[in-house]
């Protein structure tokens, strides 16, 4: 990584960290605000399934809570379901 080489050369890497957790942090708001955008587009996606066949299954899995809300209120109109809510071990993400 070339972070890890400025690291090495400057010997501090208080500065870099600090930008390295900045970026991180910005990463993961993009990813969380990217699920709020795709929550119409989901529920539409959801009801177009549930609506082509009652004796359909299918199984759903997201990440961010915010996109298993916005499915949930789907679900709560149509169908019955079960939600895991444990949360997954951070050595299980890909």
């Amino acid at each position: 990584m070339q972070l890890d080489a400025v690291v090495k050369q400057n010997g501090d890497g208080g500065e870099v960290d600090g930008a390295r957790q900045q970026s991180k942090q910005l990463v993961n708001e993009l990813y969380t605000e990217s699920a709020k955008a795709k929550q119409p587009a989901v529920q539409e996606y959801m009801l177009t399934l549930l609506d082509s066949d009652a004796e359909a299954k299918f199984l759903f899995f997201a990440h961010h809570k915010c996109l298993l809300d916005a499915v949930e209120q789907v679900r709560a109109q149509r169908v019955c379901h079960g939600r895991d809510r444990r949360p997954l071990p951070s050595s299980a993400v890909c």
